[in-house]
């Protein structure tokens, strides 16, 4: 797995391992961000935080609406049905079916 910072994809230094907090198993590994890294999410995050705070209210809750809407391709098929299995998985809670907007257990 590789982070994106600052626009680009990168290789962290190491990896860690995100555990189901329930059980115990093994959710996934995620890179680690060394001190490069982390200066660069930074200085990249104060650069967009300038950039968003001089756009209209309305422009900024449009991109939102937009980029949050399940029809993105970056939110649709196997991605978003990924991020809605591991999202309660790493709370340690039961997942269920991924299409359905709870995370319980599905009635038949």
């Amino acid at each position: 797995m590789r982070m994106y910072i600052a626009g680009q994809w990168t290789e962290g230094q190491d990896t860690i391992e995100v555990l189901n907090p329930f059980d115990g198993s093994l959710v996934d590994t995620v890179p680690h961000a060394g001190p490069k890294e982390v200066d660069q999410a930074l200085e990249s995050a104060t650069r967009g935080a300038r950039i968003m705070a001089e756009l209209p209210a309305y422009e900024r809750y449009t991109m939102n609406v937009i980029a949050s809407s399940p029809r993105q391709p970056a939110c649709s098929g196997r991605t978003r049905k990924t991020l809605l299995v591991l999202s309660p998985r790493n709370q340690g809670k039961p997942c269920g079916n991924p299409d359905s907007r709870s995370s319980g257990p599905q009635k038949p």
